[in-house]
């Protein structure tokens, strides 16, 4: 009886392995590792997340337009996305409103360095 369920458990498990390897595997991920593959999901996600957080930002700003802590964190939203010419924008309206803030300083200096 032992040996029976001890088989049973192991096609489970054979299975679920199987299952998991096969629905990994479309066109996109051909040729790449699994650690290369879950590494993609995970670079989506936090795109996914900055995206949102943009929105929000950008919805924070329509009303409340002088807050320069607002410009700077949407600033540094668009630079992790790629989006520069955006994130200098934000950046130089943060310091319009809040000139003497060193750290709106050293984020400019951050946005104008990445090409």
């Amino acid at each position: 009886m032992k040996n029976i369920i001890l088989e049973i458990i192991l096609v489970l498990l054979l299975v679920l392995f199987c299952f998991n390897s096969f629905s990994l595997l479309d066109s996109s991920t051909l040729g790449k590792t699994q650690s290369q593959i879950f590494q993609e999901k995970i670079n989506t996600n936090q795109k996914n997340n900055l995206r949102a957080e943009l929105i929000y930002w950008q919805g924070q700003l329509q009303s409340k337009n002088g807050f320069a802590t607002g410009w700077a964190t949407l600033s540094l939203i668009n630079w992790k996305l790629g989006l520069l010419e955006n994130s200098k924008v934000a950046v130089n309206k943060a310091l319009s409103l809040d000139p003497n803030n060193e750290s709106f300083g050293k984020l400019k200096e951050v946005v104008y360095s990445k090409k």
